[in-house]
């Protein structure tokens, strides 16, 4: 789709600081939300019901709900990359 745009500086440097999270600090953020929720899960010092329902009612939907944003995200990247490439690069308005 061809378009326009104009965008101030303001509007630059928030998509600037988007592609910037999107890249690095929401993917870091996603990976510890894993890499802490198993091994919560896998300590053997973490019993009773509770425990039992972290174990096999909340972690596998968390991994699957964590592995369809990452998906999603994958999915709408390339679109996303060109709009705040439009942005970075129009005039002000």
């Amino acid at each position: 789709m061809v378009g326009w745009i104009t965008a101030d500086e303001t509007a630059k440097r928030q998509a600037s600081a988007l592609e910037s999270f999107l890249g690095g600090e929401l993917t870091s953020t996603l990976d510890r939300l894993n890499t802490l929720s198993n091994r919560l899960a896998q300590n053997d010092g973490l019993q009773g019901t509770c425990a039992s329902e972290f174990r096999h009612d909340i972690l596998p939907p968390l991994a699957e709900s964590t592995k369809q944003l990452r998906d999603s995200l994958h999915d709408l990247a390339p679109e996303l990359h060109r709009i705040i490439n439009h942005v970075l690069a129009a005039c002000d308005g």
